[in-house]
């Protein structure tokens, strides 16, 4: 299984003002991990599941618009999650401009059900990039920040993030023992990601990695570069 896609392979196809490529295709079962752009002026009404099918998860790369319900409009001109309530309201998203977004998809597990039945974040969620909480770990650079945009374990196995650092700078080598996880390059983007005993990839803005449990993986930038991602992890519970 490929664990980089270049974005030129990315290949959009519009279809009513609205493109979806599903990034890395099959990389992890019953998750699915979409690139969708959006012409401006297109209203998009993507599916909506219920509460023993699926969560989704919104993330706003570029572009200007809003998130809809029947009850209330969710502006974002930036880096924006939103994560709705199941199928309790409909859901679309109007595209003042072109618009980019990641759209993360999983199929609910018994352990994801048993989970947030217990507890989970109050939905529909909705906030910017920069207001998530900030946390340091020791295997990072000076000045790099990280930010838990969907804390762990409040939306059964996933959990979402982003780093944010000028080069030189380096997220160096560690693992995680009981989570799978993909990268998003955001635009500007430029650094080397490698996975041992995988290969060694120069990623740019646009492209997209994934990373298996316990795979050993580091990044590093360079002077004049930036190392912007998102992180998109999912618990394997098995590994607990």
């Amino acid at each position: 299984m490929a664990n980089y896609q270049s974005y030129n392979e990315m290949k959009k196809n519009f279809i009513n003002g609205v493109s979806i490529f599903n990034m890395l295709e099959g990389a992890y079962p019953g998750v699915v991990t979409a690139k969708v752009n959006l012409e401006a002026g297109t209203v998009w009404r993507p599916e909506v599941y219920g509460k023993e099918e699926k969560i989704q998860i919104f993330f706003t790369t570029d572009g200007k618009g809003y998130f809809g319900t029947p009850s209330k409009a969710y502006n974002f001109d930036g880096n924006y999650v939103f994560v709705p309530d199941f199928d309790r309201e409909s859901v679309f998203v109007q595209a003042a401009t072109d618009v980019e977004l990641l759209h993360f998809i999983f199929e609910l597990s018994d352990w994801d059900k048993k989970e947030i039945e217990e507890c989970i974040m109050t939905l529909p969620r909705f906030h910017k990039m920069e207001d998530s909480l900030q946390y340091e770990e020791s295997f990072k650079g000076k000045g790099m920040k990280s930010y838990l945009i969907l804390e762990h374990e409040f939306l059964g196995r996933a959990s979402l993030g982003a780093v944010i650092a000028n080069g030189p700078n380096v997220n160096d080598k560690h693992s995680h023992p009981d989570l799978v996880q993909w990268y998003y390059a955001l635009p500007g983007s430029k650094f080397t990601y490698s996975v041992d005993g995988e290969g060694t990839y120069e990623v740019e803005g646009g492209d997209f990695t994934f990373t298996g449990v316990k795979k050993v993986h580091r990044s590093e930038t360079p002077v004049g570069a930036k190392i912007d991602y998102i992180w998109f992890e999912m618990i394997v519970p098995e590994e607990r």
